[in-house]
């Protein structure tokens, strides 16, 4: 019989509060965009998709690699996560409408990803995109660009109601959560001995976290 170890159980309970509390996220935030998207955008539904599927590649790379428990359950949680902003998604996109400041955004976003990939070309596109630090950096730029612009449209419309205090809270925890899942996937060892997959997904979950601050800053401001 297998026996688990210390690390192993609080792996087990970090990953199935993360899956509650993102299902929890998601009745929030979908209930919410078929009322209102007022401080709302299109861009952070689509970016964060776009977000979650690089960390995806990410973790199904860390899984290859190791084929450990722990490894397996952070892939399933990017899963689980890109189905979930994919549902948010579509109420958004429909409901909601792409404005000027969607196209800006997304031109930054574009831009700053070019530029990246300039810096850190390999011998071809493809090797420069799949080399796991380049990627956790376009993932902290899909993600924190669109969190910074909701930030900018709350403050804007004066009103945070598109955004429910339920799912920035649980925003939160889930990303911290995650944080500390990739910590376990990565311990023991020093930064320098983790693998490149782990360091990429550690740099775009704490870009993710930090950005994400902004934006509670900002919503707490309209909720006052």
């Amino acid at each position: 019989m297998r026996i688990l170890n210390k690390e192993s159980i609080v792996g087990d309970v970090l990953f199935a509060v993360q899956m509650a509390l993102s299902w929890m996220f998601f009745v929030s935030q979908f209930r919410r965009a078929f009322s209102t998207t007022t401080g709302m955008t299109m861009t952070w539904a689509l970016f964060c998709s776009a977000f979650v599927f690089v960390n995806l590649l990410l973790a199904r790379g860390n899984y290859i690699e190791s084929r450990s428990r722990k490894a397996w359950q952070v892939r399933a949680v990017y899963v689980n996560w890109l189905a979930i902003w994919l549902a948010i998604l579509a109420p958004t996109a429909y409901y909601g409408t792409w404005k000027y400041n969607d196209s800006i955004v997304s031109s930054l976003i574009l831009f700053a990803v070019a530029v990246l990939l300039w810096f850190r070309r390999e011998k071809s596109l493809k090797a420069s995109i799949s080399e796991p630090i380049t990627r956790g950096l376009v993932s902290l730029i899909t993600k924190s660009v669109p969190q910074l612009f909701i930030a900018y449209c709350i403050w804007m419309a004066k009103s945070n109601a598109g955004l429910s205090g339920v799912a920035l809270s649980i925003g939160h925890a889930t990303v911290c959560i995650r944080i500390a899942e990739v910590y376990i996937m990565a311990y023991p060892g020093e930064w320098s001995k983790w693998s490149r997959n782990n360091q990429g997904l550690f740099i775009s979950e704490v870009g993710n976290e930090l950005t994400w601050l902004v934006t509670t800053f900002t919503w707490l401001v309209y909720n006052w």
